[in-house]
C-alpha cells in the first residue's frame, strides 16, 4: 500500500500540473468578462458569460454535476429529462446549493475561485479570488445560514470563508491539530467540507492526515479531532450528528464513527475484485469508493464502490444491506445526491478511460455519465451523457 509521503508527492505533482496548465485561464470571468477580484471582497466581478436569454427555471428542480475535465457544469432539469451546459471559465470541484435554491456556489481547483449562479437564469452573478496566491485549490465547501461558505483550501492547511452576501473574503482558519503542542500536525490534502444539520459546526477532512477536524461555525476554531485509521474522503454525517459514515481511499465500503467518543465502531467491507479500467487509470489518486449519502428521512445510506461499478444500500440504523445496484454505462461511480422527496438518486459516473498517451492517466475528451436510480424499487430509469469527468452532483429546487 502507498505510503501518506508518496500519496502527498503524487497529489501535489498532480495539482501543480493543473494549475500550470491553467495559468491561461486565471486572468479572465466566463466568457471572457475580464478579471476577477483580488482577496478581502475589493470588488467581485459579474460575470454572465455561457448563460442564454431568457432562460427561467423557476419551481423546477435542477441536478448540477461539476465536469473536471473542462470549465463547465452539466444541468440536468429533473423534470423534463434534459441536460444543458452552463460555461465557467475555471474547472469546478466543489459546489453547494442555497437552502432556499436561489443560488448554488463552486469553488474551483485551478484559479482559487468561489462563483455565485442565479438558477433560475444560469447566471454567473459574481466570482472572487479567495486568497491571494497561486496555493489556491478550493474543494468541496459547506454553506452556513446561507450566508457563510467555508471552503477547505488543499494543500495550503487552511479553510477559507467567505461572506457570500457581500462577496467578500471574510476569514481564514488555520487547519492544525495542535492536541500535542510540541507535535502539531497540519491537515494536509484538504478536500471535502460538511455541514451540520443544527448549522453550528463544518467538519473538514485532510486525506492525507488520516483526520476530520470539527470547526465551530460561529468562532471559527477547531473544537474537536477525530483521527481515523484511513485516509478520509467522502463523509456522510446523521443530523443528530451521532454517527459519521467515512469512506476511506483503500477500503472498498465505509468507516463507522462514533462522533460522541471518536471511536470506529464498525467497518463495511464490499470485498469486490476491481474492474479493469479501474486498475488501469489513475490507480494510486483515486479512491477504492467514492460516494456516499443519506436519503433524505435517514431510511437509508447508500455507498458506492467506484473500484466496481456499483452502489450498495444499506438500512439506517442497523447497516443491513438492503439492495445492490449495477450502473450499466460509464464506470467509476464517484457521487450522489437526492431528490428533495427522496424519490430518486442521482449518481455521477466518472468513466476513466485510459489517455494512451499518458500513463495512468484518464483522457479528457470522452464524456462521463449521470444515472438516475428510482429509491423505491432500485433500478435504473436512465442515464444522461454529460461533460467529461463528472463528479461532484448536487440537487436543488429553485423557487417560484
Amino acid at each position: 500500500m502507498p505510503t501518506k509521503y508518496t500519496l502527498r508527492l503524487l497529489l501535489l505533482t498532480f495539482f501543480a500540473l493543473a494549475a500550470a496548465c491553467s495559468d491561461s485561464t486565471q486572468a479572465t470571468g466566463a466568457g471572457g468578462s475580464g478579471a476577477t477580484s483580488g482577496t478581502g471582497g475589493t470588488g467581485a466581478t459579474g460575470a454572465a458569460g455561457g448563460t442564454d436569454a431568457g432562460i427561467d427555471n423557476s419551481g423546477k428542480v435542477l441536478v448540477y454535476v461539476v465536469n473536471t475535465g473542462e470549465e463547465t457544469l452539466s444541468v440536468i432539469d429533473h423534470e423534463a429529462r434534459e441536460v444543458s451546459t452552463l460555461e465557467l471559465g475555471a474547472i469546478a470541484h466543489g459546489q453547494i446549493p442555497s437552502s432556499t435554491g436561489d443560488r448554488l456556489y463552486v469553488c474551483t481547483e485551478d484559479t482559487g475561485e468561489v462563483i455565485a449562479i442565479d438558477p433560475r437564469t444560469q447566471e454567473i452573478l459574481w466570482r472572487i479570488v479567495g486568497v491571494e496566491g497561486r496555493l489556491d485549490q478550493l474543494h468541496q465547501p459547506s454553506l452556513i445560514d446561507d450566508r457563510w461558505l467555508f471552503a477547505p483550501d488543499t494543500f495550503a492547511e487552511r479553510t477559507v470563508v467567505v461572506d457570500v452576501e457581500n462577496a467578500r473574503l471574510d476569514d481564514i482558519i488555520s487547519m492544525v491539530d495542535d492536541t500535542d503542542p510540541e507535535n502539531p500536525v497540519p491537515y494536509e490534502g484538504l478536500h471535502n467540507s460538511y455541514p451540520s444539520a443544527s448549522g453550528e459546526f463544518v467538519y473538514v477532512e485532510g486525506i492525507l492526515s488520516s483526520r476530520v477536524a470539527k470547526v465551530d461555525a460561529e468562532t471559527r476554531e477547531i473544537v474537536r479531532h477525530y483521527v481515523l485509521d484511513g485516509f478520509p474522503r467522502p463523509i456522510a454525517i446523521m443530523d443528530d450528528e451521532s454517527r459519521m459514515f467515512v469512506q476511506s481511499t483503500f477500503t472498498e465500503g465505509f468507516l463507522v464513527i462514533d462522533l460522541e467518543t471518536g471511536e470506529e465502531v464498525e467497518r463495511i467491507e464490499f470485498g469486490n475484485e476491481p474492474t479493469a479500467v479501474w486498475e488501469e487509470t489513475l490507480t494510486i489518486l483515486k479512491p477504492m469508493s467514492h460516494g456516499i449519502g443519506l436519503t433524505p428521512d435517514e431510511s437509508e445510506l447508500w455507498a458506492t464502490s467506484t473500484m466496481a461499478d456499483e452502489w450498495r444500500v444499506f438500512s439506517i440504523p442497523d447497516l443491513e444491506l438492503l439492495a445492490v445496484i449495477p450502473i450499466p454505462e460509464g464506470n467509476a461511480p464517484n457521487w450522489i445526491d437526492f431528490t428533495p422527496d427522496g424519490n430518486f438518486a442521482y449518481v455521477s459516473n466518472t468513466t476513466f478511460v485510459p489517455d494512451p498517451n499518458v500513463s495512468n492517466t484518464p483522457r479528457e475528451d470522452v464524456p462521463g455519465t449521470v444515472t438516475l436510480i428510482d429509491t423505491n424499487t432500485y433500478e435504473v430509469v436512465q442515464t444522461f451523457e454529460v461533460g467529461p469527468l463528472p463528479k461532484r452532483v448536487h440537487i436543488l429546487q429553485v423557487p417560484e
